[in-house]
């Protein structure tokens, strides 16, 4: 039996800007926090991912690293290792202006599940993650199905 589930047809999100669906908070932390610190940021702000601040004189969206919710998990027996290690660099990034569907395109061709959102001149403004997406589609679906 097949299941058909009313996510928002792809133009809808073609409509919807990053900058609209973006977590504009930068929840950051210097590249040397040991994860168990992570892990207490992570749970004190509520989020499933912080961004781990690039070296010192680098610039650029891509330059910082992002340290997830699955990180923690996978780096559980590790707790005093350095955000760096798991938090790769260059991260995946998109424009602020970029639409929802090339996001959902760069997460899934990336195997991603969070970007760092830049700014006309590459600076790290917020991230967009896999569960602000949901929420978008949530909300599309939910009006489709009112109408």
């Amino acid at each position: 039996m097949k299941r058909s589930v009313p996510f928002a047809p792809y133009t809808e999100l073609d409509e919807i800007y990053v900058r609209d669906a973006m977590n504009k908070e930068l929840i950051s932390c210097p590249r040397d926090t040991e994860l168990h610190e992570v892990a207490k940021i992570m749970s004190a702000k509520g989020t499933h991912s912080v961004l781990v601040e690039p070296d010192a004189g680098t610039t650029g969206g891509s330059q910082w690293g992002v340290v997830s919710d699955r990180d923690l998990v996978a780096g559980y027996f590790k707790p005093h290792s350095p955000a760096w290690s798991v938090a790769p660099v260059p991260s995946v990034t998109i424009g602020e202006n970029a639409r929802l569907l090339r996001a959902v395109r760069q997460m899934s061709e990336n195997s991603t599940a969070h970007l760092v959102v830049v700014d006309a001149h590459g600076d790290a403004v917020g991230v967009l993650s896999t569960q602000d997406l949901i929420g978008v589609m949530g909300d599309l679906s939910a009006r489709q199905a009112e109408a």
